[in-house]
């Protein structure tokens, strides 16, 4: 039996990937655990909302408002690259369109948009 209540988002790519209030990643593949854990991240996650992958990229992303942050992950948990920006401390949800190269934020009513390198 898997114990999601402590989970705040999650999303999935042929692996389901399970984002917990704490900040914890907890991968499941094929129903089963599967091993998973960041590293490289300097500064742990804080109050993350949400986290976003689908099957045609190789990377997650994590909605970390309580640090005004966006973090970007490889899909073995490698931290890869960090946006902040201070309307990410009020961010509720986020979309990543990584074919046009544009992460869009809403927070405080407004869609803002952060332009991935």
């Amino acid at each position: 039996l898997i114990d999601l209540k402590e989970s705040a988002s999650m999303t999935i790519d042929g692996s389901i990937y399970v984002l917990t209030t704490d900040g914890v990643i907890k991968k499941y593949t094929r129903g089963k655990p599967d091993t998973f854990g960041i590293t490289g991240l300097e500064t742990p996650l804080k109050k993350p909302l949400r986290i976003f992958t689908n099957p045609e990229i190789d990377t997650l992303y994590v909605l970390d408002p309580g640090n005004s942050r966006i973090v970007v992950l490889n899909k073995a948990g490698a931290f890869q690259n960090a946006f902040a920006a201070t309307v990410i401390k009020d961010a509720k949800d986020f979309d990543v369109q990584e074919s046009e190269k544009k992460i869009y934020i809403l927070s405080s009513e407004n869609v803002y948009e952060i332009n991935i390198p």
